[in-house]
This record gives C-alpha cells, structure tokens and sequence, in this order.
C-alpha cells in the first residue's frame, strides 16, 4: 500500500512539473528530458556567445590601450567605464601604472574638470549623432605656486553615441600644431620686416632716379614705384595679420576720404595690366562719396577686388564698377 501511495504521488509530481512546463511554452507536447535537453542547449548556447563577446572585447582592448590617441568611455550615469593611458596622459589624469580604468565607477568629473567636455558628452547623448569640439584645458593645481607651472592644454576631442546612453570620446593634444602655427606666424612676421627696408631703398632709388631720366621712360618708374608701393603694403598686410594673430587691435588711421577718387587711384594703378587684355573699365554712380576709413587698407582692398577682375575678364572685356551714395 505504501509503495502504491508513493507511485501515486510520483505520477502526480509529473503530471504536475509536465504541465508548468507546459505553461512556459517549453515544447509543449514532449517529455520533461525533451524539455530539460532543449533548456539546456539553449543555455549552452548563451554561454558560447557570451564567450564568443567577450574573446571580441579582449581582442579590441590591447589595440585601444596602446592607440595613440586618447580613448575613453562614459556610461549613462557620466562614470568612467574605460579610459587608456594616451587619454589619462592627455586630460592630465594622474594613474599609479597608467593602466586602463576599467570599472572604476568613478564620475568623469572626478577625474577631469572640463565643461567642454561635459558639454560634448552630452550633446553627443542627446542627438545620437558624432560631435567635435575644441578647447583650452586649465589644469587645477592645490598649489598657488605652481599655477605658471601647468599652462593650459589645446585639445581636440572626438564623440561617438554608443548603446544605453552610453558614449565614447577620442580626445587629442593640439600643442604640437599651435606650437608650429605660432612658428609659422613668428617667420612670416620675420620676413615681413626684413622685406620693408630694401623696398623703402628700391624705391627711393626710384623716386630719386624719376627726375633725372628721359620724360620718355618716366612712366616705366612710375610702374617701378606704384608696384614697389603695392609690395609694401601686402608686407604691412603681413605684419597686420601677425599683430592680429597675437591679440593685439591694429590701429586704424581714420580719414576723411573721397571713395570715387579712391577707385579710380586704385584703376589707374592697375591700368598696364588691363591695357595688355584690352579691357576698359565702366564707372556709374555718384560723383562724389565722402566717407572716413583707413585710406590705406581700403585702398589695398580696392586694389584687390581690382585686381582679380582684371585676372579672371576676358580680353576685350568691360570691369564695371557701381557706386550708390544713401
């Protein structure tokens, strides 16, 4: 009778495991060794592709580690998920081994403080599209004394939206190419001022030569002299951008002016250049425009705007020039 009872219960435990088997739709219809065989190779599989993921992430992470680019990861929550040694080098972040951070669970703002790169990190996060930026780094130093000691970083980073909220940065140094920009500017002003002493002598000799030469051949060293003059000012032009570059204002040489009288000063000096294609130049307008600027820069720009119709007409052409006073 007992083993009776207990067949009983056996049947009923497998009638009822069948049936809850049956409830969470695993292959209803087979056998519980079917329905556990089946569980099991759906586990298994899991457990092959989650291998197979994580062999991809070892693989990426040697080459992201020694990239030469700064490479960092932020989770949802704006915590550093990953960051390699070229980053931390970078953003200033001071590492016992300059390992890779992983898992750190520390907030970005921990580690780097930087509203252009917050900024960055969530603009990428909010429109799910790549951003760029560029800024100045100011390190922070406990040390009043040390502050000239830690000038500002010229950085240039990189985002990238990634899954769950997620986002990863390339950021990179900018010294080496504001370093050499900063050269570039010091040699083009070097060389602009060691151009304006022989143009001021060629064309004194000039100057001096006009009155002592045959009326006949007076206009070739009047071309000598407005040519000389032109160089002058494209190397004052130099010296401008130079001073520009540097932060400092150029001063301006404010006077008042006729600017119909300007154009034509700026067409009869490039006439020999229109005289060779043949074109002829049509003024309309007022005849008088009184106004007060920097005669010598707008007459540079003049010249200029000039100057690229006379290039770009062709032979036998007309410039027109249109002036309309208020």
């Amino acid at each position: 009778a007992f083993c009776w009872v207990q067949q009983q219960r056996a049947q009923r435990l497998q009638h009822l495991m069948v049936a809850q088997y049956r409830s969470y739709g695993v292959i209803a219809g087979t056998s519980i060794e079917g329905a556990i065989a089946e569980f099991a190779r759906k586990v298994q599989h899991l457990q092959t592709k989650n291998a197979e993921l994580s062999e991809q992430v070892q693989t990426l992470r040697p080459p992201l580690h020694a990239a030469p680019i700064g490479s960092l990861q932020i989770d949802a929550q704006n915590r550093l998920v990953l960051i390699n040694p070229q980053a931390c080098q970078v953003l200033d972040i001071a590492t016992p081994d300059q390992e890779p951070l992983d898992g750190s669970n520390r907030l970005l703002l921990e580690m780097v403080r930087s509203y252009e790169l917050d900024n960055l990190i969530e603009a990428t996060r909010a429109t799910q599209s790549p951003r760029q930026t560029e800024w100045l780094l100011h390190r922070i130093s406990t040390d009043p004394s040390r502050i000239e000691r830690h000038p500002p970083i010229p950085l240039r980073a990189h985002s990238v939206p990634l899954v769950r909220g997620q986002v990863g940065v390339f950021v990179e140094s900018r010294r080496e190419a504001t370093e050499l920009a900063q050269q570039r500017d010091r040699w083009a002003s070097d060389v602009a001022h060691e151009l304006k002493t022989p143009l001021t002598s060629i064309r004194l000799v000039a100057e001096t030569l006009h009155s002592r030469v045959d009326p006949a051949l007076q206009s070739w060293l009047d071309r000598l002299i407005n040519e000389t003059i032109r160089l002058s000012n494209l190397v004052q032009d130099l010296l401008d951008l130079s001073r520009l570059d540097g932060g400092a204002e150029a001063a301006l040489n404010l006077t008042p002016i006729n600017l119909v009288d300007l154009i034509q000063r700026a067409w009869h000096s490039l006439e020999p250049l229109a005289t060779k294609k043949h074109l002829q130049f049509d003024y309309e307008g007022v005849a008088e425009l009184p106004i007060e600027v920097d005669e010598a820069r707008l007459f540079r720009v003049v010249l200029n705007l000039l100057d690229n119709a006379i290039r770009h007409s062709p032979d036998r052409g007309v410039i027109q020039v249109r002036l309309h006073g208020r």
